[in-house]
């Protein structure tokens, strides 16, 4: 008897290392026991009463890179749809302004000529800059203007891409298939912030449909990393364009948020429509609660996570056919009763909530009573859907003082084939072409740098 309480105390022992299921003293979680549970939300500084709803586009492109549109006709498309921010992330171009030239890369205009048409940037007039920070024919709600936006590894084969904002990194650099690492942590150097954008063209798990491929510990350990070593990384996109490749994106979220929780880090989602033109430009996004419309507020709002990601299309929850029309659905309030154990939900355009916790769903209704969850986990979130389409919000991290979330492991490095791939280029950089004239002028020609 004796060996076979040891043999289940080593059993038990290693599913809390490799699972992070939770140690908990007295009764467990998914026997309906009480707990006095803590709830830390994202939203918890917002003034419902008195912060701003702000509808934002942090993903959009131009004709400088591979956009059918130009800047001023962007920006205007954005203005009349109602945005209160937008940011320029083209392709390998760090965004100076709507009244600036973009400093184009050749190879890119050469490449993505079918779009462009040749045609020269046309950045808004400095009159008309000005009249739309103010608010010109809007009652004085102006539309920010974001700094120094740029989509990282602009031109790599697996569209793993990163947007980078408030940090001049990126002019003209193409970026290593599949390494992410990199420019997220030199624009964590310089004081800016990113987001990792569609991961399911990195992962191929909508292409290949299969869901699985979202669970694998290759992909869901190289992405915890991230956001455990860079806190600047503030966030993921689980749905984006018309939601064609971010379908099982939600599944990769989850399962994040389960290794990475556990150490401290709550992680964000994110939503855009990474809109190459005009006619795409209200198929996502975000919606910032902030004090002000300012580049400070926009910053810590992204840092803090208080906000709502929005969709038209939502492949899983609603169909693959689904998208929306008329107004989204939006959660207007967040009210947290630590004493009763509940979050609840005001929203308006929204026919059903849904709440999940590591993964799963557990509650229906605006109101979730976290005593009467059988199988909760270390968060919970919600999603919202209707007839506009589908609005997530952030995770909500759940704790007890009986509580006590095992860490899941996390590899210090996760080697896949980017790591050989940017140790590569860095040799050849450093110890062939960096003295080669030839490849400098080759680099000007088509890079513009």
């Amino acid at each position: 008897m004796n060996n076979f309480k040891k043999v289940l105390a080593v059993l038990l022992a290693a599913g809390i290392l490799f699972t992070g299921t939770a140690f908990v003293s007295g009764a467990a979680p998914g026997q309906n026991a009480e707990h006095d549970y803590t709830v830390i939300s994202p939203y918890e500084d917002v003034d419902w009463d008195n912060w701003l709803p702000l509808k934002a586009a942090l993903h959009t492109h131009t004709l400088a890179s591979d956009g059918a549109d130009n800047m001023d006709e962007m920006v205007e498309s954005h203005y009349e749809l109602g945005f209160d921010i937008l940011a320029i992330t083209d392709h390998m171009i760090v965004h100076r302004g709507w009244d600036k030239m973009s400093q184009t890369v050749p190879i890119m205009n050469i490449v993505k000529r079918e779009r462009n048409q040749g045609r020269s940037v046309s950045p808004v007039t400095p009159q008309r800059y000005q009249e739309i920070l103010n608010g010109v024919g809007r009652n004085g709600r102006g539309m920010l203007d974001v700094p120094l936006g740029v989509e990282l590894n602009g031109a790599v084969p697996s569209n793993s891409h990163v947007n980078g904002l408030f940090a001049d990194y990126g002019q003209g650099l193409i970026g290593v298939d599949g390494d992410y690492e990199t420019p997220v942590r030199e624009v964590e150097k310089l004081g800016g912030v990113t987001f990792l954008n569609h991961l399911g063209n990195f992962t191929q798990a909508w292409t290949k449909e299969n869901p699985n491929i979202s669970r694998k510990p290759i992909y869901v350990n190289k992405f915890a990393r991230i956001f455990l070593d860079y806190p600047s990384c503030v966030a993921m996109d689980i749905n984006s364009g018309t939601d064609s490749h971010t379908g099982y994106d939600r599944i990769l979220w989850d399962e994040v948020l389960q290794k990475t929780i556990p150490h401290g880090r709550n992680v964000s989602c994110i939503t855009f429509s990474d809109s190459h033109g005009v006619d795409q430009n209200d198929r996502a996004f975000t919606v910032m609660m902030q004090p002000e419309n300012t580049v400070e507020a926009l910053k810590t709002c992204m840092e803090t996570g208080a906000y709502f990601s929005i969709s038209r299309n939502a492949k899983v929850e609603i169909g693959p056919d689904f998208t929306g029309e008329g107004p989204c659905p939006i959660v207007t309030r967040i009210d947290v009763d630590q004493q009763a154990d509940k979050i609840t939900l005001t929203a308006e355009n929204y026919d059903e909530i849904t709440w999940v916790s590591n993964g799963e769903i557990v509650a229906k209704g605006e109101t979730i009573n976290l005593d009467d969850i059988a199988d909760l986990g270390c968060y919970v979130r919600a999603y919202l859907t209707g007839p506009g389409g589908i609005c997530y919000t952030q995770a909500f991290v759940i704790t007890a003082p009986d509580i006590e979330w095992a860490k899941p492991y996390v590899p210090a490095v996760v080697l896949d084939y980017s790591r050989i791939l940017r140790a590569m280029e860095q040799i050849l950089v450093r110890t062939v072409l960096q003295y080669s004239l030839g490849f400098k002028l080759l680099r000007y020609i088509l890079m513009g740098v």
